[in-house]
């Protein structure tokens, strides 16, 4: 039996929004009967099946609208000669957009990352947490439903389907060199938010170095860094409450700096704070 969700978890992992296209009634001479599913990705990458032929390729097509548009919606098709087909029956489906939530991404699972995913469980937030440490001491702590990978964070951002309408970034990591590479590949991909845990000594000597990498200074400054709304403690919970309350002002609307692609700006900053 084909595992549906376990696609779908799969894709989500990869930051991709998806369709699950699922036949809810039939009339007459169908292909398949009502239960069978078919995942398309966007892309137009396709899982299962609800048939093949003409009512597949008409699927996939309004299932991409249904992605483009952000939307579920229920469709009846005819499959008869004027369509076609030659079964002369009727299928109903149901198109169910998914993956869809805006993703944040966290580079460093220590205390900090993992008392934002804590913080995040309930809210829009797709969250994951990626660190080139093998094991983190706390980990567990961080809720089901929270991805968390580990090893080489390189290959991770290539293996992302990062989106300047869903995708956000914050990194904060145990070490200042594995932030600095990090928030350089990152600075190359479409991002809505980009953030960093870091003093204003900190991110004046990353800009310094990035400029000197041949980064536009535009892209510089849309990253946040302090990231986070005001200066709220310095308690892992209390930085978490701050970075949460930022990102969902942001995909909210409720942010005075919000702006289309990296959406972030470089802020004040009292001293670095613990990750």
């Amino acid at each position: 039996m084909w595992h549906f969700e376990d696609e779908l978890i799969r894709l989500r992992e990869r930051g991709l929004p998806a369709v699950l296209v699922t036949v809810i009634r039939t009339a007459g001479s169908t292909p398949r009967q009502a239960g069978a599913k078919m995942i398309v990705a966007q892309g137009g990458t396709t899982f299962g099946t609800i048939g093949g032929g003409q009512l597949e390729y008409w699927a996939i097509r309004d299932a991409l609208e249904c992605l483009k548009l952000d939307k579920c919606q229920v469709l009846s098709y005819a499959l008869t000669t004027e369509t076609g087909q030659c079964c002369g029956g009727r299928v109903e489906l149901f198109m169910e957009t998914l993956n869809s939530n805006p993703m944040l991404t966290v580079f460093g699972a220590g205390h900090v990352a993992q008392a934002l995913a804590r913080v995040l469980v309930g809210t829009s937030f797709n969250v994951s947490v990626a660190d080139s440490r093998e094991k983190v001491a706390g980990e567990d702590s961080i809720p089901p439903g929270v991805t968390v990978s580990h090893g080489d964070t390189r290959a991770y951002i290539e293996s992302v389907a990062w989106s300047a309408t869903r995708s956000y970034a914050i990194v904060m990591t145990h070490s200042h060199a594995e932030d600095f590479e990090i928030l350089r590949r990152l600075l190359e991909c479409p991002l809505r938010y980009l953030g960093m845990i870091g003093s204003t000594s900190k991110w004046k000597q990353f800009r310094r170095r990035l400029l000197e990498a041949g980064i536009h200074a535009e892209a510089l400054d849309a990253v946040r860094c302090p990231v986070g709304i005001a200066r709220t403690g310095q308690a892992p919970a209390e930085i978490a409450i701050s970075i949460a309350a930022a990102v969902l002002a942001d995909f909210h609307g409720k942010d005075d700096h919000h702006s289309v692609g990296l959406a972030l700006r470089c802020g004040e900053a009292s001293g670095d704070v613990p990750s």
